[in-house]
């Protein structure tokens, strides 16, 4: 690889970390062309990408970062990051479940908000409520008591016009 190619992958590396919100590094040895395809395509429906890397190159892009001295322990060998825009923990859960089926693919390290994570937090991540399931909770939270006054409010003239029937139906049994 000639050296202006270096300079453009290390700009291109350093781009694709300052746009992200997370990261994971995992060790891809040992999967096949076909292992690696279903694991990008099952990794696209949920926003995600799987990139390889060049682990020197990458060191490089990271250096500015406040998580390279530990991210950089973690890049020997054949290394892959595996990235999006959106939720990463969503993109961890699909990793955990491939994991499953391959046990070849080893977790290495990640990356959240800036924040180092080691193998042993990486590998708790899937365990993790999505973002969407979070901020779903958040808005049910928030909307319960409005739904609730709703009700109450809703219940009083229902019980007000099955008090009238009642009503209504003693007189008419009466008369």
């Amino acid at each position: 690889m000639k050296k202006n190619e270096k300079f453009a992958l290390t700009d291109r590396y350093k781009e694709i970390v300052s746009d992200l919100n997370g990261f994971i590094l995992l060790d891809y040895r040992g999967l096949t062309v076909e292992e690696i395809t279903d694991l990008r395509q099952k990794l696209r429906e949920k926003g995600g990408r799987l990139q390889v890397i060049r682990n020197r190159l990458f060191a490089h892009a990271i250096n500015d970062q406040p998580y390279a001295e530990g991210l950089k322990q973690n890049l020997a060998g054949p290394s892959a990051i595996l990235h999006s825009t959106e939720d990463i923990i969503a993109l961890a859960k699909v990793l955990n479940s491939f994991i499953s089926d391959h046990e070849v693919v080893k977790l290495k390290a990640a990356v959240i908000e800036s924040e180092y994570l080691d193998t042993a937090q990486v590998q708790t991540m899937h365990k993790l409520r999505s973002k969407q399931d979070l901020l779903a909770a958040i808005l049910g939270g928030i909307q319960a008591p409005a739904r609730n006054l709703l009700g109450d409010i809703q219940g009083v003239p229902r019980k007000l016009a099955g008090l009238f029937r009642a009503y209504e139906k003693k007189l008419e049994e009466a008369a």
